[in-house]
């Protein structure tokens, strides 16, 4: 008899329908769910995989079993569709599924909007660790929320020589996840771009 009690659970996803006919086809095994966000090649790592489901002899879904190395992903996380390039490399690398340096290169070349001083200067704050940083916006939505604060386009470049030394760059602090991104990298990106840039 089929049993639904997986299906039912509010815990566990819903059974894919290449898994219910994996599991016909080889009763008695486990079938890793990956998070769809993981696109890399071969065998995925066991981060990227939800968990497992387990067929019984009859080849039905009988099981679940959660992964506890899994991280999830930005969409299993219920985060909200990337306003732009840069929401998404950082969303990817701050769930680890993309590199911090793929958010670097992308901000070193990048208009952001950033907060002013009176003093037209670039706002500074802190983070909650006390790390000082100058928060910057890479899309209109993020931009509308500051609600007529002082503020003004600039490219990344020019925000940087502009910061005091030390200070890092919050990235999107008013999206579903912000990402601080320390000044050194950052630096050498924009390095590197302007000498690939044609003269």
């Amino acid at each position: 008899m089929k049993n639904d009690t997986a299906d039912q659970h509010s815990s566990y996803p819903g059974v894919p329908a290449e898994i219910r006919e994996a599991a016909r086809m080889a009763p008695d095994h486990w079938f890793g769910m990956v998070d769809p966000t993981w696109q890399g090649h071969g065998t995925p790592p066991a981060w990227a995989v939800m968990g497992e489901w387990r067929s019984g002899v009859e080849g039905e879904i009988e099981e679940w079993r959660d992964n506890a190395e899994y991280r999830p992903s930005p969409a299993a996380l219920g985060w909200p569709d990337p306003t732009d390039s840069i929401d998404e490399a950082l969303q990817l690398a701050a769930t680890g599924y993309g590199p911090v340096e793929n958010l670097i290169r992308l901000l070193a070349t990048a208009h952001v909007r950033i907060l002013l001083t009176p003093d037209e200067l670039p706002l500074s704050t802190q983070t909650v660790d006390n790390f000082p940083v100058v928060p910057v916006f890479t899309s209109d939505a993020y931009v509308r929320t500051l609600n007529g604060l002082r503020s003004r386009t600039l490219p990344m470049a020019d925000v940087m020589a502009q910061i005091v030394e030390r200070h890092g760059i919050y990235v999107n602090p008013v999206g579903p996840v912000g990402m601080v991104v320390e000044a050194e990298p950052l630096n050498a990106a924009i390095a590197a771009a302007q000498a690939d840039a044609p003269s």
